[in-house]
Parts: structure tokens; C-alpha cells; sequence
């Protein structure tokens, strides 16, 4: 279907579709729910893109995939059902099988932040991982990650791997299955927007996503009664936005560059608000009556030693989903982790949000040229 058709099939749906470019709104749909920190993030980038341009681009943010389903936004933004849109990888391992492969990257490095700019740096300047969006008909930008992730459960407390087999744990696919394979789990790949609806009838015992879900961006609280703390790896593989090609080519030169420009910011203003809160949130917990517990050494030998085996056969997979030789991927990747690893590492506060713009405007947005990228 072409661009034009899907914007008539989204006004039969009873959305605005001006005719007139000028007061034309564009859309914007993030599966995620309004209380996560990645919508905020998005509702505050096209605020400020309408204001920097004087309102010549206006857009409406819809969240909790009321416009598309979490599985659908790779396909519908590119089809021009939404302008841009958060397209998460792990539901398109066949259709972006090189960036997907880098998600057991999480398990190898310890920041977060390194890698949502390693992943934001390699998706503009990384020629097959770029391509591989283009190929969709989408213009990836941005990086993004959560907090490290640990385990909360609607059981008594779990702090060995004895305690772990066979219970089942939502995970957002890709290597986070492999993962909870290797701790005698079984994992359930749900969308973290079904999460909730998951523990709460059974379908899941644990799910793995950051303490501020508990009590901060969800209320999980309410269908949990124990936190085992692994603080294992983050959710990172997927850019912050895709863009619709013909959306982003019908802009002029100077727009192109007020989102490149302020793309820095809401990296730096996402992460912070993704990793600020973490500590609080168990204090919350804890105070609520929820038991907290670390993992004992027979669940992090356990998961040491997936890590060391290959984690979880990353390099297989990226083969079964299509990708030619994924070392060579890895390696390509890597060199964008040691960059941002040694820019990070001279950061005084890493949570200092203006610190973190200028380190991603420095070194990222500055150097992309809008008058071709995504041309």
C-alpha cells in the first residue's frame, strides 16, 4: 500500500489527516505506555520540534498502541500509518537481524548509557545496520536504554538457581530468553505493556524489567511480593524513533536539523530519567512490603558462564535470522562501545543531563550531515 493509501486508510479509522500541507499534524505512535519514561522522552523531542520550528510541525503523540500494536510499528510506520514511531527489534528479529543480534551485547558491558550511544552512533554511521532500516523504508535515530533489569516475582523470595527452574518469567525475547533458559526458567515473550495482565492471571511467576516499574513507570507492585536483584542487562538493541522515508525527505534541510539537534537532549534527558530513579523505587518496594533479596553465587556462576559460552549462541542466532557473518557485525560494534566507553568513563556525574547532551551532541548529532542522511 502506498504512503497516500494509508493515510486515507488512517483517516477511515477517524483520525485527522488535513489535506493542506500547513495545517497538516503529524503522527507519532509509541506502544509504550504514557507513565514510561521513552514516551515522555518522545512527547517532549516533538514538542520541542513544533516550537523550534516556529509550529511549521506540529505532531500528536499516541501511546499505549492505541494507533498500532507493539508487533506492527516497524511495518506501519514505514506503510505511513504513523509519520515516526518506536519500532523495538526483538519483534522483528527476521526483518533487522543485525541490530537485533547486538542485544547479548547488554550481558558484556556494564553502562547503559555506552550502549544506547554505541547503538545511536552504529545505526547512522554503521552502513549495514543503517541499510537494513532503509531497506523498511524507515529512517532510524536515536539510542535509548532502560536500566539494568531484575527479576519481580509473584512468589515467595527466589535467591538460587534451585529456586529459578521452571518458573516462568516475562522477557522482551531475543537473548533474554536465552538467558532465562540458562537459569532453568521459561520465558515468555510478552510485550511489557501485557506485563501486568501476565503475572496477574498466572501466565508469568517473574517478570525481568527495572525496579521503577514496580512503583514509578508501571505499578507492578501490585502483582508482585518478591525482587530478586540480578541487575542484569538492559534493554538497548532498537533505535529511540524510526522515521516514515517519505515523511522525513519532505522536509526541508533546516527541519531535518532541529530533530538532529535536539535528538542529543532527549537521549541525555532519557537516560537520566531512566537510571535516576532505580534506588528509590526498591526503598518504595520496601516499604510497601515487598521482599527484597540478591541472588546467591549459583545464579550469577550460572549466568557468568552463559556469557562465557557465547551467550547464549548470539552467533548462531544472528545466522538462523539471516545475518551473512556476524562476527564480523560484533566487531564492527565494538569499536562504537570502545568510543563511547572512554567518552563516558571521563563524565563527572553520569547522570548530569547536560554533560550527557554535549557528549552526544559532540560526538553524534553534530557529525550528521541533514542535508543527506536519510536522503
Amino acid at each position: 500500500m502506498t504512503f497516500m493509501r494509508n493515510l486515507l486508510a488512517v483517516a477511515c479509522l477517524g483520525l485527522t489527516v488535513p489535506v493542506a500541507a500547513d495545517a497538516e499534524t503529524y503522527r507519532v505512535s509509541q506502544w509504550l505506555p504514557e507513565s514510561q519514561t521513552l514516551t515522555q522522552t518522545t512527547r517532549w523531542l516533538f514538542d520541542e520540534v513544533t516550537e523550534e520550528t516556529g509550529g511549521a510541525l506540529t505532531f500528536e503523540v499516541f501511546a499505549g498502541g492505541v494507533l498500532v500494536p507493539a508487533k506492527a510499528h516497524l511495518s506501519a510506520i514505514a506503510d505511513g500509518v504513523a509519520h515516526a514511531g518506536f519500532a523495538y527489534s526483538g519483534y522483528t528479529p527476521s526483518e533487522t537481524p543485525v541490530t537485533e543480534s547486538l542485544s547479548g551485547f547488554a550481558y558484556k558491558v556494564k553502562d547503559p548509557t555506552v550502549l544506547a550511544a554505541a547503538y545511536a552512533d552504529f545505526i547512522v554511521n554503521d552502513a549495514e545496520a543503517n541499510q537494513e532500516y532503509r531497506d523498511h523504508g524507515v529512517v532510524p535515530m536515536g539510542g535509548w536504554a532502560t536500566a539494568n533489569t531484575d527479576l519481580l516475582c509473584n512468589t515467595a523470595p527466589m535467591t538460587s538457581l534451585a529456586d529459578l527452574k521452571g518458573k516462568r518469567v516475562r522477557v522482551p525475547g531475543g537473548a533474554f530468553s536465552k538467558m532465562a533458559e540458562a537459569l532453568g526458567m521459561i520465558p515468555v515473550n510478552v510485550p511489557s505493556t501485557e506485563a501486568y495482565q501476565a503475572q496477574q492471571t498466572g501466565q508469568t511467576d517473574c517478570i525481568s524489567m527495572r525496579p521503577s516499574s514496580l512503583n514509578m513507570e508501571d505499578n507492578l507492585e501490585d502483582v508482585t511480593k518478591s525482587v530478586t536483584l540480578l541487575g542484569t542487562a538492559p534493554t538497548f538493541a532498537s533505535p529511540m524513533l524510526v522515521f516514515n522515508d517519505e515523511f522525513w525527505q519532505g522536509l526541508d534541510t533546516a527541519q531535518r536539523r532541529v530533530i538532529l539537534d535536539l535528538f542529543a537532549e532527549a537521549m541525555a534527558r532519557n537516560m537520566v530519567s531512566s537510571l535516576a530513579p532505580q534506588s528509590k523505587a526498591l526503598e518504595q518496594a520496601q516499604a510497601d512490603g515487598i521482599v527484597v533479596v540478591e541472588a546467591d553465587s549459583t545464579i550469577t556462576d550460572a549466568l557468568q558462564a552463559w556469557v562465557d559460552a557465547g551467550t547464549g549462541g548470539m552467533v548462531e542466532t544472528a545466522k538462523a535470522n539471516g545475518v551473512a557473518d556476524p562476527e564480523v557485525v560484533y566487531a564492527r560494534f565494538q569499536r562504537y562501545l570502545d568510543k563511547w566507553q572512554a567518552l563516558y568513563d571521563q563524565l563527572a556525574d553520569p547522570l548530569d543531563e547536560a554533560a550527557l547532551t554535549a557528549m552526544f551532541k559532540d560526538n553524534l548529532t553534530d557529525g550528521i550531515d541533514a542535508a543527506t542522511y536519510g536522503m
